[in-house]
């Protein structure tokens, strides 16, 4: 069950006038088209859609890993594409975590070496970073794999542990491209609760791309990606 967000919360992250297209061929093909949404701070929000409808881009825009060609990203009070290059990274690097469908985990690094990699990146690899960590990893039932390498876990273990990583360096906003899309669905299901709770717990929030109303309906909003647009979709109660 989520928890419910009240109508007074600020705004957190703002698309205003979004656009991006991408060559194909000879063609420039439009993915978002003067796209505008809103996501409350604290809030869960699931975006659904046909596949090559945009979700994808609309995260990687979100993050500042795509530059829209027209409009403005607002993730709190910072404005992502009036960035450069540079600070588009150290600001994900510091505010901005990710999970994704295939884990993306590094292969010759241990699962404690994982999750501690974020941190590494912004000088909090310390001690209370490292304490951090393995809680973490004990929070996502872990805690005796923390020697253990990415190809001898399961696919659920290995989205936890990808979880864990998303979270260390406590990030403000966390962004979900497709979570339990290699997982089946009792494990996927488990997998979108703990992470849920995690990021209702530390008070994050969270937008997560996923073909599956089943994990939808655990969001607080569902959005639907249609014609490079955001539409509110049918309210959860209802579903």
């Amino acid at each position: 069950m989520t928890i419910p967000i009240a109508d007074n919360v600020e705004i957190f992250v703002h698309l205003n006038g979004v656009c991006k297209s991408y060559r194909e061929g000879e063609q420039d093909v439009e993915v978002l088209q003067n796209l505008n949404g809103k996501v409350k701070k604290g809030e869960t929000t699931a975006v659904i859609g046909r596949s090559g409808s945009g979700k994808t881009t609309l995260l990687n825009v979100i993050s500042g890993m795509d530059v829209p060609d027209l409009g403005e990203v607002w993730v709190g009070s910072s404005n992502l594409t009036a960035m450069n290059d540079r600070q588009r990274t150290l600001f994900r690097r510091h505010h901005i975590g990710f999970v994704f469908q295939f884990f993306n985990l590094i292969p010759t690094l241990t699962v404690y070496e994982n999750v501690l990699f974020p941190l590494q990146l912004i000088d909090g690899a310390d001690s209370e970073g490292q304490r951090w960590a393995k809680t973490l990893l004990e929070q996502v039932g872990l805690a005796g794999r923390l020697a253990t390498f990415p190809d001898q876990l399961s696919g659920g273990e290995r989205q936890r542990v990808a979880i864990a990583r998303a979270l260390v360096h406590r990030p403000s906003l966390l962004l979900a491209d497709e979570p339990t899309g290699n997982l089946d669905q009792e494990t996927g299901i488990a997998v979108l609760n703990l992470m849920t709770q995690l990021v209702a717990e530390y008070r994050q929030t969270l937008i997560m791309v996923t073909h599956s109303m089943v994990f939808a309906r655990q969001a607080h909003r569902i959005l639907t990606m249609e014609r490079g647009h955001l539409l509110e979709s049918i309210c959860q109660e209802a579903l």
